[in-house]
């Protein structure tokens, strides 16, 4: 699981990236290092993703 410290230390790189916490969350982090939390799940068969919105260490 990903703690505080884990989500503030999230710096931009090259490329956008994710974070894995469980069940399907995980924290993006784009290129640009603007931060979101994301659930992916399966519903009738089709990958799906729900976007939380920004994280709050997003203001650093």
């Amino acid at each position: 699981m990903l703690n505080d410290m884990a989500v503030r230390n999230a710096k931009p790189k090259d490329r956008d990236y994710k974070l894995a916490d469980s069940e399907g969350l995980y924290l993006f982090v784009s290129k640009s290092g603007h931060k979101s939390w994301r659930l992916k799940y399966r519903f009738a068969g089709k990958e799906r993703r729900l976007v939380f919105g920004l994280s709050t260490g997003a203001q650093n």
